[in-house]
């Protein structure tokens, strides 16, 4: 089954079961924008711990929950399994297993792409720091004719800065896109066997793409058209791409395991009545 087949079986997965998906990133997004929103105002202006303490409540109870939500979803359609508006409390009834799964999950990737991130924190301190040089350059030329030494001197300092900034990101992005497709698989695991734990799901994970992470990264970026709209619609075309995109990469799961066990993969559908 190709990258096609596998869009057109998630479309037909989702086919009844788009309200239940689409209300779940609704309370997820609104949630978090409604906290974002209310402890940024006046009322908290001076209570920065507060707007903290919240943020990471949303973070620990809201966010990651519902983001296991939408995977669960992607695996349970993948399956040829209906989605409920009950299945939203399941990843609260199994919160270590998914809180330690998202976390250890989000730092190993962290840790795998983290020449990267120092590069490109490089090049936005080297970038703030070349607009400085050519201000105060600009500043002492129109007051006395003339440069600024130590303008000169920041400049070159960003160039040099500007070079190892693009040399870092160049080698850790690597690693980091490795480590982001090594672990896609582990909330469908958590999904699929109740007795794995965030380490077996990981482990699986890494078993399911070995030799298959160039397969996985191509149907990723097969969805970067949509991810550009949905930016250009700022965010409204997310309630059709994302679940569109989860279904489809759960699929593509299923389908390693088939290949795993040797046995044709064949998207299951389930049959539901829409009214």
């Amino acid at each position: 089954m190709n990258r096609t087949e596998l869009k057109s079986a998630a479309k037909a997965q989702l086919r009844g079961n788009w309200l239940v998906y689409i209300v779940a990133l609704i309370v997820a997004g609104g949630v978090s924008f409604s906290v974002s929103y209310v402890t940024s105002g006046k009322t908290f202006e001076n209570l920065a711990f507060i707007s903290t303490i919240a943020s990471i409540l949303v973070l620990f109870f809201v966010t990651i929950p519902f983001q296991a939500t939408i995977e669960f979803f992607a695996a349970r359609l993948s399956k040829g399994e209906k989605v409920e508006f009950a299945d939203y409390g399941r990843p609260y009834q199994e919160y270590l297993r998914v809180l330690k799964a998202v976390l250890w999950r989000s730092l190993f990737q962290f840790l795998w792409g983290i020449v990267a991130y120092v590069g490109i924190v490089l090049g936005i301190i080297t970038t703030v720091l070349a607009v400085i040089a050519g201000f105060a350059a600009y500043s002492a030329n129109a007051a006395a004719g003339g440069g600024s030494d130590w303008a000169t001197g920041l400049a070159a300092y960003a160039g040099i800065a500007s070079v190892v900034s693009l040399l870092l990101i160049v080698i850790g992005i690597v690693p980091a896109i490795l480590a982001q497709l090594r672990y896609t698989f582990a909330l469908y695991v958590i999904n699929d066997d109740p007795e794995s734990n965030y380490r077996s799901a990981l482990n699986r994970s890494k078993e399911l793409t070995r030799g298959h992470k160039g397969e996985l990264f191509v149907l990723q970026l097969s969805f970067i058209g949509w991810y550009i709209l949905t930016a250009i619609t700022c965010g409204i075309l997310a309630f059709y791409v994302l679940p569109y995109a989860n279904t489809t990469i759960a699929n593509f799961y299923r389908k390693l395991i088939a290949e795993e066990e040797g046995v044709e993969f064949v998207a299951a559908v389930a049959v539901i009545e829409e009214f």
